[in-house]
């Protein structure tokens, strides 16, 4: 597609919204979103000082998306890279590159969903038609919830029961032979309120080998045991198999796109997991929450294309409990919520290695585990009406420990390392007028190492353990406003500047192929606007500039790989009749260096623009309401790749799709 083209529908999309919000003339409705991410309690978003960006289960609706990654590539500062396609995508925020998904925290209904290992989420474990609301921190939230959340926090807030029994169909099809079926319900049996979402997708991919096949299940109860005391208990299970189709150099790249050059990779995968909660309300400002959990991955990869044909079998098993004690009781007159917790998080990884694809000559295995303890305390004291300071601090110790065999079953290495790092933060939320918010914010933050970025049990690497690997720290600062002007029309801009020291990334020199960088920085700007200047016409537009780079040591001054430095979308939503919507959206990314080029002495990759259209009608017939819906995505069928690597041995890149289809229908009743 011509870049200047798609650069124009960009700015005409920026120019459409400039002039709704000139001319809006709805009462004020922004900035009174409720949200629990900030301080895992429900509070008002303009008493925090954070940007914060929700995204309701009316703006999933209206957007007829199949999956949790489509909602989440509108959102302003929010970038993704994928090897295969959206199941596995990486999530960057903030600007971290290769693994930048590890300085994500990714939680469900508050509990984190983050693997210990390098690898990133499945995104397929959260059904879409079981969402019901998606809020996004952007920025550090290390005192609240510690590791991985460096870049910010991602909470997928799920379905609950309702009194009234409700309930929702949808089946589309596209291109690729993709198919997707999706069944949910909430309502009340007795005394028992329930959640049920039941979801099946499948499709052979756009490139060759890129075929993923899902099927999963949710379900949430909940139980008033008396006045105080409720017990809320979700469940969910995800079968999912996928292909892998490797890389391409530049010349194939450029050839074919839809290629693959690893022709029988492939991996099978369960999930599992239980979440009780226990709520119980103590006094009239006391209140106690116990979070419980278990979830299992257990995953079979194939891969004889590998250098040394590698077949493995991995289990991953989390056990967590997060008791804490939330009191709103006031500070001589002044409102103040005080939130005490402990977070214990046990993860173990069992990984059986093989030479062949029946697993009859054993290579070896490891078992391995990350413990962590932590303790946190944050506050929120309300000066005045309009004025709010918040605190808080976390004190964690974390072990990793291995036993490793090799393939006699003779035990190789027997270890452990422990860290023990603290977050703190401090915040100023103003809220001076009904339509303006303003904050500053500081935090001291950490990150972890992954078991496998500090032990090399994969396979991989020299194996042992990196004890001299230490976990990211780094101190951030940003301020920020979010302003509505007349009418339902609100902007938001947010400065950030993190200093970063000990970032970890790829060191194939190293003992688990991993090691500490110089200090580096990551700053810019964060900008959205968002106007419905009538009810039958919504826009947005947002960009985001990231300067990242390195600050200190040999490559003082380079730009770290696979960050883009600009990020500008827009998007309309109108009617074109009263039942008739479109939807149209443009997203730019500008050039970026290939991971591993830290020296920046290669070529950058390509920017691109990707433009989507989609049209929905909807009537109703009888208590039923039907929507018929379509959609194109990469309209005019964009050839770029998000990510690529070089690491001295050439360029290998991981083409994105091209232009796809999808048709579909949805019952509402």
């Amino acid at each position: 597609m011509n870049i200047r083209r798609a650069g124009l529908l960009v700015t005409a999309l920026l120019t459409g919204l400039a002039s709704a919000a000139a001319h809006a003339d709805e009462d004020p409705q922004q900035l009174r979103d409720m949200v629990v991410t900030a301080t895992r309690s429900q509070v008002a978003a303009r008493d925090i000082s954070a940007n914060v960006t929700v995204i309701s289960s009316e703006d999933i609706a209206k957007g007829n998306y199949s999956d949790v990654v489509s909602v989440l590539k509108r959102v302003a500062g929010l970038h993704f890279r994928s090897f295969s396609g959206n199941q596995e995508a990486a999530i960057d925020i903030r600007g971290f590159g290769v693994r930048s998904h590890t300085r994500v925290l990714v939680l469900r209904d508050g509990r984190k969903l983050n693997r210990p290992d390098q690898r990133s989420i499945n995104w397929s474990q959260i059904p879409l038609a079981n969402v019901e609301r998606i809020e996004i921190i952007h920025g550090p939230s290390g005192a609240v919830y510690g590791d991985h959340a460096v870049g910010g926090v991602i909470n997928i807030i799920t379905k609950k029961g309702a009194e009234d029994p409700t309930g929702e169909v949808v089946v589309e099809g596209g291109s690729n032979d993709m198919n997707r079926q999706a069944l949910s319900t909430v309502g009340s049996l007795g005394d028992v309120d329930y959640a049920l979402s039941l979801e099946r997708a499948e499709t052979a991919g756009w490139r060759d080998r890129t075929g993923t096949r899902t099927e999963g299940a949710d379900l949430s109860l909940g139980y008033d045991l008396s006045d105080d005391l409720r017990l809320d208990v979700s469940m969910s299970f995800l079968q999912t198999d996928y292909e892998m189709p490797g890389s391409l150099n530049k010349a194939q790249y450029e050839a074919d796109p839809r290629a693959a050059n690893n022709l029988a990779d492939e991996a099978v995968a369960d999930y599992f997991s239980v979440y009780p909660t226990l709520t119980a309300r103590l006094s009239e400002d006391v209140e106690f929450i116990l979070d419980l959990g278990y979830s299992s991955k257990e995953i079979e990869t194939d891969q004889p294309s590998f250098f040394t044909p590698s077949y493995s079998d991995l289990r991953i098993e989390t056990l967590s409990t997060s008791p804490r004690l939330i009191i709103t009781k006031p500070v001589r007159e002044l409102a103040n919520r005080l939130t005490l917790g402990v977070d214990v998080i046990l993860d173990a990884v069992d990984i059986e290695r093989y030479a062949d694809a029946p697993r009859a000559v054993y290579t070896g295995g490891a078992d391995v585990s990350k413990d962590t303890l932590a303790m946190y305390v944050n506050d929120a004291l309300h000066l005045s009406d309009a004025l709010t300071l918040s605190a808080g601090v976390r004190l964690v110790k974390s072990t990793h420990s291995v036993e490793q065999e090799n393939a006699a079953g003779a035990v190789t290495a027997d270890d452990d390392d422990s860290h023990r790092e603290e977050a703190y933060q401090f915040g100023l939320t103003w809220n001076a007028t009904e339509e303006t918010k303003l904050f500053a914010r500081y935090e001291r933050f950490y990150r972890l190492p992954t078991t496998d970025e500090q032990i090399a049990y994969s396979g991989f690497g020299v194996p042992g353990f990196n004890k001299d690997l230490v976990p990211e720290t780094g101190d951030s600062y940003e301020f920020g406003v979010e302003q509505q002007i007349s009418g339902d029309v609100t902007l938001t801009a947010t400065v950030f500047r993190m200093e970063m020291q000990d970032e970890i990334t790829d060191d194939f020199l190293s003992v688990s192929f991993n090691s500490n960088l110089d200090e580096t920085v990551h700053q810019g700007v964060e900008l959205s606007l968002r106007a419905n200047p009538s009810s039958s016409v919504s826009l947005y537009a947002n960009y985001t500039l990231q300067d990242v780079e390195f600050s200190d040591g040999p490559n003082d001054g380079n730009e770290i790989p696979l960050v883009p430095k600009h990020k500008l979308g827009g998007g309309i939503e109108f009617r074109l009749l009263e039942d008739l919507r479109m939807n149209l959206a443009a997203n730019y990314t500008s050039r970026m260096n290939e991971g591993g080029d830290i020296a920046n002495g290669l070529p950058r990759m390509d920017d691109y623009v990707v433009v989507d259209l989609g049209l929905a009608y909807g009537l109703e017939v009888g208590k039923t309401t039907w929507e018929i819906f379509g959609a194109i995505d990469n309209l005019f069928e964009e050839d770029y790749a998000a990510l690529a690597f070089n690491y001295g041995f050439g360029s290998s890149y991981y083409p994105a799709p091209g232009r796809t289809y999808k048709v579909g229908m949805k019952a509402s009743f």
